[in-house]
């Protein structure tokens, strides 16, 4: 076998055993010993690298402090964009609930002789704004949703790797 540098510095022996007695190793330097160096005349190098090193320490708590504020901030915007979208819903339900009541006493009118058919189709198309209305306001707040679980870190899996299985739960490639 070669020799191996094991342990401490400058010293070379014949094997590496786990514990090693001073008969097993074999010195071909007279020196046995860590070695220390210190920088003891060059104070202002050392101080400049000190206030270097504080200085990123001060950047990235800075950095962290920022994106720790971004996420807190999103996540209050999420809560908040939720809560306004759960609020439109509510009264987009009541409208819709009106609008549909409303149309449906427009037929019993007109199929009783006591309205016009124009007032029908105003209240088909009330109606029917209404509920697309409806719709977009439970598209909004199922967006909200979404976002609410983004802001809370919620993952989404990185298919790129070309080892991993990207197929939903249906079997199909996203």
């Amino acid at each position: 076998m070669g020799d191996w540098i094991c342990g401490w510095a400058f010293f070379e022996i014949s094997a590496c055993p786990r514990f090693l007695s001073l008969s097993q190793v074999s010195v071909r330097s007279s020196f046995i010993g860590p070695v220390i160096r210190w920088s003891l005349f060059d104070t202002g190098r050392v101080r400049a690298r000190i206030a270097a090193s504080e200085a990123r320490t001060k950047e990235a708590l800075i950095v962290y402090d920022r994106t720790v504020l971004r996420a807190l901030q999103e996540t209050d915007d999420a809560f908040k964009a939720y809560g306004a979208a759960g609020s439109t819903l509510g009264l987009r339900l009541l409208e819709s609930a009106a609008n549909r009541e409303a149309a449906r006493l427009a037929r019993v009118r007109f199929s009783a002789g006591e309205g016009i058919y124009l007032e029908v189709l105003e209240a088909e198309r009330s109606d029917f704004a209404s509920r697309r209305a409806l719709a977009v306001a439970r598209t909004h707040q199922r967006l909200d949703i979404v976002s609410i679980y983004k802001a809370l870190g919620g993952g989404w899996e990185i298919c790129a790797q070309a080892d991993q299985d990207c197929s939903g739960a249906d079997g199909m490639s996203n």
